[in-house]
């Protein structure tokens, strides 16, 4: 028998609350106390792990273990001027690192190693190149992504699958993903902000049965909380489109389509020309639009 146990330590530099898989139509001024650079509280397009919905939810300020006030405050013109960017520039920015330490107990491999670190490293934003009264704001959306061990081998999604294969506590810190341009899309959203459609190189944890635990963010790590088992998937960032909206106020319609051979870290057109796809369809029910990110019955 062995037990393992883990260090989680993130960093944020960033800054809606709710963790959706499609838009919604209820738009509240963002409250600067609330959020440290004027984030959150806008219409967004996407589940928690999508780039505006990790923009908003990073910046949302939050009790601090340690009181380390003149630290916190050295970061004040940071945030006023993120602030100020998207004020007059409609531009939002966020950096932000991730380390996860492993132990264990007792030695599961033939190396006899107990020990695994690694990182998540993130320069992503977004800008605002279309807004409307009436919500149906377009914007672009990028992110800059490395993923590393540290310390040498192994990294933590090599160890937690010496572990719990199944379940793997440290799936997404592995040490195969170079620095890459992950995401790079459009998104635009219609009818009012209740649809949207996104395409270029996207995120398709952000879109394909996305619900509200789903984020690496998350302490509490499993790599079913991540990714649903039964769904295929490819490469975090893949050439793609969706297509989602409510067509009743509790019912929702959805398309969407990715390379199924984009591979992480890698970001070229070889796979694409493969003509190869991911390929889903989706409808989903909930009993009022606010809850469709926690009260739900969808089928994909």
């Amino acid at each position: 028998m062995s037990y393992s146990t883990a260090l989680f330590l993130s960093v944020r530099c960033s800054g809606l609350s709710a963790d959706t898989a499609t838009p919604s139509s209820t738009v509240e001024p963002a409250n600067v106390e609330t959020y440290q650079s004027g984030y959150g509280d806008s219409v967004e397009f996407g589940g928690p792990s999508a780039v505006s919905q990790e923009l908003d939810t990073l910046n949302e300020n939050r009790d601090s273990l340690y009181q380390l006030d003149p630290l916190q405050r050295g970061f004040d013109p940071w945030f006023k001027w993120k602030e100020s960017l998207n004020r007059e520039s409609k531009i939002k920015l966020g950096v932000n690192a991730l380390m996860l330490y492993q132990h264990s107990s007792a030695d599961a491999s033939a190396d006899n190693q107990r020990n695994s670190a690694g990182g998540i490293y993130r320069f992503q934003g977004s800008w605002k190149g279309y807004s409307s009264p009436s919500g149906n704001d377009g914007k672009l959306e990028w992110r800059l992504e490395a993923r590393s061990d540290i310390g040498g081998d192994p990294s933590p999604q090599q160890f937690g699958a010496q572990y719990a294969a199944a379940l793997n506590t440290g799936f997404p810190y592995g040490d195969n993903f170079d620095t890459d341009l992950a995401v790079l899309n459009w998104t635009q959203l219609l009818n009012n902000g209740r649809a949207g459609v996104v395409a270029g190189r996207l995120a398709f944890d952000a879109y394909l049965d996305a619900f509200a635990f789903q984020s690496p963010y998350r302490g509490f790590l499993n790599r079913s909380f991540i990714f649903n088992p039964t769904l295929a998937t490819t490469g975090a960032g893949a050439l793609g489109a969706v297509v989602k909206g409510f067509v009743t106020d509790q019912v929702w319609l959805g398309a969407q389509i990715y390379d199924g051979n984009a591979s992480n870290g890698t970001f070229d057109l070889d796979t694409f020309r493969d003509y190869e796809w991911l390929k889903a369809i989706e409808i989903g029910w909930t009993p009022d639009i606010s809850l469709r990110a926690t009260d739900r019955i969808q089928l994909t």
